[in-house]
Formats: structure tokens, sequence, C-alpha cells
């Protein structure tokens, strides 16, 4: 193998970031919980994705029900925060509450993101979206065909990171978008997958239910090199 590509696989296994999904996914503990984000700290997780809601006019922890200030509050300020939102009218807020820490606002609606378009090197789109139930067969399948060739979605964005679903990348749609921005990869929870995206040096970021496996499969790789 040759020192090009050695090199860029050491890069792309030692700074991939690994992103713990609401916490991670632990037995007998509440996703989205302060005991998951501290399990995933411990383990090593570089970041926590918080999937956030509105309750009246207070933002939440979906599942969890756990107040934003108070998710804050259990998270140390050196970990990447990965908000993911998908209601209106709420940049303002928002921003104030993860003031001063590393963060990051991502979602799968264009519009969303429009609001944070003073700090746009923070937001990231989200392709691949589960919460479709409501469309009809046509439109799920124009939305499909366009997160498979997400280049010019990308682009009407107007945003610098996009985070790409497992199921999506298996059908080649990291090598369909836009080359000059960010990729992550969200809903990767095999050993193959993870493995695979940290030896790939598109990826900046891995969210994962499964933080543990995946820094150890890191740490592997990282030592093998």
């Amino acid at each position: 193998m040759s020192n090009k590509i050695l090199d860029e696989f050491e890069t792309s296994v030692t700074d991939t970031k690994i992103i713990a999904h609401n916490g991670g996914s632990w037995r007998n503990v509440i996703p989205n919980s302060s005991e998951a984000f501290q399990k995933s700290i411990d383990v090593g997780a570089d970041g926590i994705q918080l999937d956030l809601e509105i309750l009246g006019n207070e933002i939440i922890c979906s599942v969890s029900g756990l107040a934003l200030d108070k998710a804050l509050g259990s998270i140390s300020e050196d970990i990447i925060l990965v908000a993911r939102l998908e209601e209106i009218g709420y940049a303002d807020k928002l921003s104030e509450a993860l003031e001063g820490r590393n963060w990051q606002i991502v979602s799968f609606r264009e519009e969303v993101l429009m609001e944070y378009s003073s700090c746009q090197e923070r937001v990231g789109l989200m392709l691949g979206n589960p919460f479709t139930k409501d469309l009809s067969w046509k439109e799920n399948l124009r939305d499909l065909k366009e997160d498979l060739f997400p280049k010019q979605k990308v682009l009407d964005a107007k945003i610098e990171k996009i985070i790409v679903a497992d199921s999506l990348a298996r059908f080649g749609a990291l090598s369909r978008t836009y080359k000059r921005i960010n990729h992550s990869i969200w809903g990767a929870n095999d050993h193959k997958s993870i493995r695979k995206y940290l030896l790939d040096s598109r990826v900046q970021e891995i969210h994962t239910d499964y933080p543990a496996v995946a820094v150890e499969i890191r740490d592997e790789l990282s030592n093998a090199l």
C-alpha cells in the first residue's frame, strides 16, 4: 500500500470524530438523558447528538423529556454538541443556549437551517429523513431520489456540511455530492460500517448509537497504522 494511501487512512482514522446519537444506546438507560451522556463521554466519544423538540415554548430532549438547560449542565464544555431540531422559529433561543460551546445545528429541513445563516459553518443538512410517513409514495420517492443524488440539494441549501444516512451511503450518495463540503455519516451502527467510514478520508464524523464500539474500532485502527 502506498504511503499516500496510508497517510489518508491515518488522517481519517485519527481525526474522525465519534458522535453519540442521543448519548448512545445503553442497557437500562434512557436515551438523551444525563446518564446516557455521561456513559458516552466515559467511553471516549468526541461529541453528542441531541435530538430536540418543542414542548410548549421550551426546547427539550426527545425521548427523555430532559430540559435543554439541564442536558447542557450535564455535558462538559469540551464535548462537541450536535443539536437536531426540525421546528422553525427557535434559532435565537437555541443559539443562545449553546453559546460558549463547540456546537452544530443539524436538520432534515433546509428551511430550519436558513435561520442560522449568520453561522453557516455551524449548520449541517441531514439526508435520509426517516420521518416521512405522512407523505405520499410519490413524495417519498422524490425525496429518496434527491437524497441519493444530493449535489443540487446541497448547493441549493448553501450549507457547508451534510450528514448522510448509512443506508444512502451504501448506495453511493457520498460519491454524488458536492466535494468541497464536510461529510458525516449517521446511523452507522454495525462493526463493518463503522470500520469502513473510519477508513474513508471523506468522513469527518460518525454519528452512532454505539459510541463504545466505534471508539474501540478507531483505537484498534489507529494502533495498527
